[in-house]
């Protein structure tokens, strides 16, 4: 199975498209977080669902935190959550195109990729709880909110590895092509 995966994501990888995948991924970074910034206030200065580092939130903690939110802040809230999914897929692919260009041995190949594409996979999956519990509010289901809670955490798990990864895999892979 892993020799499967790298050979399929060697089949979809090129430098241009490696290239042209990390410049997107950075330009949509950069954009998202001066996006997010009136989310802050928004909430009165509390962080939003996602980016509770290592606590997560309880069922309790959204609906004050979409209370707090109002109207207007919620359906801004939805807008980010829209583009908060697009970027971190484009980590995830950015990661898929870059392992095979870093790596020739199959199985460092996948272990390479591996993070960022679970890292855009989960962002994805909270993406989708989150907008169900907006349009829930106010009446949040307890297990969504445990769920998507639990999901932000694992999310959060795979942060490092796709922050090592970005910058990591494209200077592995450019000293390999340039050391022959």
């Amino acid at each position: 199975m892993i020799n499967r995966v790298a050979e399929q994501l060697r089949e979809i990888t090129s430098w241009p498209r490696a290239a042209i995948m990390l410049i997107v991924t950075i330009i949509l970074l950069v954009t998202y977080f001066q996006y997010i910034g009136p989310l802050e206030e928004y909430g009165g200065g509390a962080p939003h669902l996602d980016v509770r580092f290592g606590v997560g939130y309880s069922h309790a903690d959204v609906l004050k935190y979409f209370d707090t939110l109002g109207v207007e802040g919620r359906a801004f809230y939805a807008k980010t959550t829209l583009f908060d999914t697009i970027w971190p897929l484009c980590i995830g692919v950015c990661g898929a195109l870059w392992a095979p260009l870093a790596f020739h041995n199959n199985f460092w190949v996948v272990v390479a990729a591996a993070s960022p594409v679970l890292f855009g996979i989960l962002d994805l999956l909270e993406n989708i709880g989150l907008w169900i519990m907006l349009s829930q509010y106010p009446e949040i289901s307890q297990s969504v909110a445990s769920v998507g809670n639990a999901i932000t955490l694992v999310k959060q798990a795979m942060i490092p590895g796709w922050v090592l990864s970005i910058p990591g895999l494209p200077i592995i892979a450019i000293f390999r092509r340039l050391l022959g």
